[in-house]
């Protein structure tokens, strides 16, 4: 076996292999990420504080390790618009299943004028809402 290894052409067979795999997979993975973020196509109903900014980047369902199933991901993009540094409270309500879900942004300090920060937020339901109405407050 150490002969079959120790050979020229055995070695270069093994890193050409080791190569195309590395290309292989690379190139899933680069295709799987560009299509990972897809778009809510629902209805959104915005209730947001004028000295906030807020964008919903993504909708999807995907594994959730603290409920041990797949359930609906909200991500969000938050920014400060005011001239002081200010906290957020972020609410998503799926208005006809009646779940919700939500939370502080940030959870602890505030975000300074001009700064933005995205959240994700799971809510214990299995497929893409119709319908959801963010509500984002100001909290001083």
């Amino acid at each position: 076996m150490k002969r079959f290894i120790n050979s020229k052409a055995t070695q270069f067979a093994l890193v050409s292999m080791f190569f195309i795999l590395a290309v292989i997979f690379h190139c899933y993975g680069v295709q799987a990420e560009a299509s990972s973020t897809p778009a809510f196509t629902g209805d959104v109903t915005w209730k947001v504080d004028a000295e906030v900014e807020a964008t919903l980047l993504s909708c999807e369902v995907k594994p959730y390790k603290g409920w041990k199933k797949s359930v609906c991901h909200f991500e969000l993009n938050i920014k400060n618009k005011a001239d002081r540094s200010l906290r957020f409270r972020v609410r998503i309500m799926l208005s006809e299943e009646g779940l919700g879900c939500g939370g502080f942004v940030p959870r602890k300090t505030k975000l300074k004028p001009g700064e933005e920060m995205k959240v994700v937020y799971p809510v214990r339901y299995e497929k893409i809402p119709e319908a959801i109405v963010i509500t984002v407050n100001t909290v001083e």
